[in-house]
């Protein structure tokens, strides 16, 4: 009877990790094509069927070939593994993200893709964004901006509605 209760357990952990695996699989590779329309995402177990085997996931940008996500570079893992953290966090919906600084320390073009990993997120999501001055693609996807100066050892804070800010940059 023992052997039967574990069993049962066994096969409802599978169905509930397969359930789960595929969900976010399909939601991964939604956000990577929206991203990344000209190139190829796959995520898998290292062992077809194994729960406990590892996840392996392949990539290849535009006009690069096909590589395992820890052979990228640092901006391409971290545009996937931002990409990979958002499908896995909209299996349930309502989800709330706060991202402090994640374009620190990157060049402008992987800023561009985080972006719109960004952008392409806010439709399922709220996602409170902290940014670098200059990272205008950042900035541009924001339904409202909050500029935050610094002056004699105090913070001020300046709420702009995304329609004004747009009048002031044209």
């Amino acid at each position: 009877e023992i052997l039967n209760f574990i069993r049962e357990i066994d096969e409802k952990r599978e169905e509930i990790f397969f359930n789960g695996f595929n969900k976010i699989r399909e939601r991964f590779i939604h956000l990577f094509k929206e991203v990344f329309p000209d190139g190829e995402i796959e995520i898998s177990l290292s062992e077809e069927g194994n729960i406990d085997s590892d996840v392996l996931i392949y990539v290849r940008f535009k006009d690069k070939p096909k590589i395992l996500l820890s052979t990228a570079s640092g901006g391409e893992k971290t545009s996937l593994i931002l990409l990979l953290l958002f499908s896995i966090y909209s299996v349930n919906r309502d989800t709330i993200f706060i991202l402090d600084e994640v374009d620190a320390h990157m060049d402008l073009r992987i800023v561009d893709n985080i972006a719109s990993i960004i952008k392409a997120q806010k439709k399922y999501s709220q996602i409170i964004l902290v940014t670098l001055p200059g990272h205008d693609s950042m900035i541009n996807i924001a339904d409202i901006v909050i500029p935050v100066t610094y002056s004699r050892q105090s913070s001020r804070v300046l709420p702009i509605k995304r329609e004004l800010l747009d009048k002031v940059s044209r």
